[in-house]
């Protein structure tokens, strides 16, 4: 059936005009050995939908979980509401106690997988936004945003893990609600509450400031947390899927709260360079530091590259630098359609949670 819905599809966006079909070579590198592929790509756009399609044919003699087809994107936008099937990237819940810089990409290989995908909707109700995501893991939640209430917009946001990931039982869900006062165009203040279905519970306050020229921008934020021994801030993010925190071995420590630190910075300029830092430190908790970039110095080549540590990594079963995830790719095109790109990662992932070395190198020719 899924095969069948697949070759449909790819009829159809032959058939239209926003349609574009790209050839590929590719390599995978890994500690043991390296592994090559053919795959046929297909794109389709339209005013209100597009999707894209890769078709994969594994050239080595070993399965290292290259899927024969992989759904890239599938996305409705009719300016209201959007609903996207893809990995989800960058996204926040409030001010990020909770949720901050969601990526469902860092813990799997540099290639695409259909389970590293997750649904995205977003729904624009003039009063208010409703912003929901879902992953393959069975994390899902919603926020509710941009509710006017005097000077001030607010917030409220659920996230629930159905698949009970989590063995230590952050409570499988958490409720949250935050508040943006703005002081002027370019500071405010912001402020942030949740708590768990085990009885964990977190605070948040800080302050941003926004600058937006018309060739750069900057946006800095310093925010101050307080929390119990069953809440660890940004939990459901700092590598919930294959690394979560062991709160029996917090709560033994008998320390009934904690305080920390997370401040944070946005730059960019021209288009031609973003880059995001932030920093965490908490008490008994250790020093997280995470920050990507991206630059492109010309309209056909971009380089992007990213670094994450977690948080509390005493409590978690992978520690040390094994747990942290570095990347970084290199992309080039061509108006004549010729693409070539070098995408590398380390990151713990497989059944034994090693931190392994992977390379993925795709040379390709569009039309």
């Amino acid at each position: 059936m899924k095969r069948s819905l697949f070759i449909i599809l790819l009829f159809l966006s032959t058939c239209s005009h926003g349609w574009a079909v790209e050839f590929n070579l590719s390599g995978f590198s890994s500690a043991e050995t390296m592994y090559t592929s053919l795959s046929l790509s297909t794109d389709y756009s339209s005013d209100t939908t597009s999707y894209g399609l890769t078709f994969n044919a594994n050239l080595s003699n070993v399965n290292y979980g290259l899927e024969s087809i992989v759904v890239n994107y599938l996305e409705y936008d009719d300016g209201i509401l959007g609903v996207r099937y893809a990995p989800i990237e960058g996204m926040t819940f409030g001010h990020g106690l909770l949720l901050r810089d969601m990526n469902t990409l860092y813990y799997q290989p540099t290639f695409q997988k259909n389970e590293s995908s997750g649904l995205k909707i977003n729904y624009d109700m003039t009063d208010l936004v409703f912003e929901g995501m879902g992953t393959y893991s069975h994390l899902y939640g919603f926020q509710l945003k941009e509710i006017s209430l005097l000077n001030m917009d607010i917030g409220f946001e659920y996230i629930s893990d159905t698949k009970q990931i989590s063995r230590e039982g952050f409570g499988r869900s958490a409720t949250g609600a935050f508040v943006d006062i703005p002081l002027s165009d370019e500071i405010g203040l912001f402020g942030e509450s949740a708590g768990t279905s085990n009885g964990g519970q977190g605070d948040m306050a800080g302050i941003y400031f926004d600058y937006d020229m018309i060739v750069a921008y900057s946006k800095v934020s310093l925010a101050s947390v307080s929390f119990n021994e069953r809440f660890i801030p940004c939990y459901f993010t700092s590598g919930y899927d294959i690394n979560p925190a062991d709160f029996s071995s917090l709560e033994a420590d008998g320390k009934k709260r904690r305080n920390g630190q997370i401040a944070s910075l946005d730059i960019g300029m021209l288009g031609i360079i973003a880059m995001n830092y932030t920093s965490e430190y908490y008490k008994d908790g250790g020093t997280a530091n995470s920050g990507s970039i991206l630059i492109t110095p010309i309209e056909w080549l971009s380089l992007t590259g990213f670094v994450k540590e977690l948080s509390f990594l005493d409590y978690r079963q992978i520690k040390g630098k094994n747990a942290n995830l570095v990347g970084g790719s290199i992309q080039y095109n061509t108006k004549f359609g010729f693409s070539a790109s070098v995408n590398y990662k380390k990151t713990p992932f497989g059944e034994d949670f090693k931190p392994y070395d992977t390379a993925y190198c795709q040379l390709g020719f569009q039309f």
